[in-house]
């Protein structure tokens, strides 16, 4: 049921992996020992593992709700497009948080000169993130335009 839902709306898969990705930072433990981070880390802003997988969530969940809007509005998407766009979404996300399962301490932020090849990895997923946000901006004002031009044809 789950699989044919997930085919025929594969929008839907943004929601599974944002409550997948909700659950999981809640199983993240807390830190410990903030006096020692903060004096430690003083220029830098230091950011916990459970926050990254936080964040995702709700920016999956933000995109979840967008695509069920246009699906209620009943404008025509490329499916292929947006399957596309979906994918690449949720890979850079995966992508984005999985070097820092890498770390030997889950809060501790890549310095650019010792982590130089997993700071490339971060940006090259971060870059791939930001053109499928772009992607589906330019999907949803492509429809829309399709639609305005079909009525004013009438």
């Amino acid at each position: 049921m789950i699989l044919k839902t997930l085919k025929d709306k594969p929008h839907h898969f943004y929601l599974l992996v944002s409550i997948l990705f909700l659950t999981l930072g809640f199983l993240m433990p807390f830190q410990e020992n903030n006096n020692l981070d903060i004096n430690i880390h003083d220029t830098y802003y230091v950011v916990e593992f459970k926050h990254l997988y936080w964040l995702f969530s709700m920016v999956l969940f933000v995109n979840w709700i967008i695509c069920v809007l246009i699906a209620l509005s009943r404008v025509v998407i490329n499916k292929t497009v947006k399957n596309i766009q979906i994918l690449m979404s949720i890979i850079s996300c995966l992508g984005i948080i999985f070097p820092y399962d890498l770390f030997k301490t889950k809060n501790e932020f890549p310095s650019f000169d010792d982590y130089s090849y997993t700071n490339e990895l971060l940006l090259l997923f971060s870059v791939i993130y930001i053109i499928s946000n772009i992607l589906l901006f330019i999907i949803i004002f492509l429809s829309i335009f399709k639609v305005i031009k079909r009525i004013l044809l009438r």
